[in-house]
């Protein structure tokens, strides 16, 4: 019986897992996916509230937003903003870069709401 190479020997692949993504979240790096995934109680949260931010923004008219409330993207703003703020800080950094965008469009496309109550975050003060 022919006795295997040594080249053939070292040669054994093992295969390495690639760092899954996030699913949703565009141009995450390896660093803010496995922050992500530490930090969400429920896996996908932050892609999925990502998503619907994303869409509740560019399409606040949606047949979506109109059977639910309106309230329904602030509640996901809140997971987003809870994530930047428990989420260390180079990952932060990196999903406020996602996140940063969304908000200009949404703050260009409302006005300032005189009523709004002094303690809501800034997105509840937008009309």
């Amino acid at each position: 019986m022919p006795r295997r190479r040594p080249h053939a020997l070292r040669a054994v692949h093992i295969p390495r897992r690639p760092t899954p993504r996030v699913r949703g979240l565009p141009r995450a790096s390896a660093r803010l996916t496995g922050a992500v995934r530490r930090w969400e109680q429920h896996p996908g949260q932050i892609a999925w509230a990502l998503k619907v931010w994303t869409d509740a923004v560019r399409d606040p008219h949606h047949r979506y937003y109109r059977d639910r409330s309106w309230e329904f993207p602030f509640e996901v703003r809140e997971t987003l903003e809870s994530a930047l703020r428990g989420l260390p800080r180079h990952a932060a950094r990196e999903l406020f870069d996602l996140v940063r965008p969304l908000d200009e469009t949404y703050l260009a496309n409302t006005a300032n709401n005189p009523f709004a109550a002094r303690g809501d975050p800034w997105w509840h003060k937008r009309l």
